[in-house]
């Protein structure tokens, strides 16, 4: 079968090819075929975890999207392994689709590709992250956007009481002058008051000294 998409993840580019053929050195990534058929996937735009995010234009709507695209088919998971990565993804999604505020990027909506073992996530699409403009932004506009972080991750914190985990600049959009808070594939709602953690999650550069420590039992203070 041919897909009309494949991304390879070292040459950071789309290649044309059957999904059996695999080439020495490359890692790919397949792009369901339903989604190609939707959306034009035009460049990366991001990346981490099992995910690359996209900037994408609806071929229907000739709109521009962010498109995440989460695969599980090139990490050596067995089967039961993706059914219970499908589950807890799909999990989190139905809660990120829940939260609505100005300074959480905007869900739109999301498709699951069985055949492929990979899930899309469809999101309003940014400016840009204010990782490559962090060291140029002045003190004004800094005070303004902590700020705004402060109210987003508060309302996750009071409203949905999910811990994000992974708050970084990469995870911090610009759009409209204004920070969009992102990447909520590691996110995990709480059901208690705290949650036990089976793995280490995030980026140790930004990681608080719980997460780093392995321990037991965290809150939303790693957030801080």
């Amino acid at each position: 079968m041919i897909s009309k998409q494949i991304y390879c993840k070292n040459c950071e580019n789309f290649i044309k090819m059957p999904h059996e053929e695999v080439i020495q050195g490359h890692i790919l990534l397949p792009i369901p075929i339903q989604l190609s058929e939707n959306y034009d996937l035009i460049e990366k735009i991001g990346s981490g975890g099992f995910g690359i995010v996209f900037k994408a234009k609806h071929l229907l709507e000739e709109k521009l999207y962010a498109v995440k695209l989460i695969s599980f088919d090139s990490h050596g998971f067995s089967k039961h392994q993706i059914e219970e990565n499908f589950h807890e993804l799909s999990h989190e999604i139905k809660n990120y689709r829940k939260m609505k505020h100005k300074y959480i990027i905007k869900y739109i909506t999301s498709f699951k590709y069985v055949q492929e073992n990979s899930i899309a996530i469809i999101m309003k699409l940014a400016e840009s992250s204010i990782s490559p403009i962090l060291q140029f932004i002045p003190p004004e506009d800094a005070k303004r956007f902590l700020l705004q972080i402060c109210e987003g991750i508060g309302y996750l914190h009071n409203e949905k009481k999910p811990i994000h985990r992974d708050l970084k600049p990469q995870n911090l959009l610009i759009l409209n002058g204004e920070i969009k808070i992102c990447d909520f594939g590691i996110a995990k709602i709480k059901v208690h008051e705290k949650t036990t953690l089976s793995r280490i999650v995030g980026t140790p550069e930004f990681m608080a000294p719980e997460l780093l420590n392995e321990e037991d039992f965290i809150d939303a203070k790693v957030d801080l």
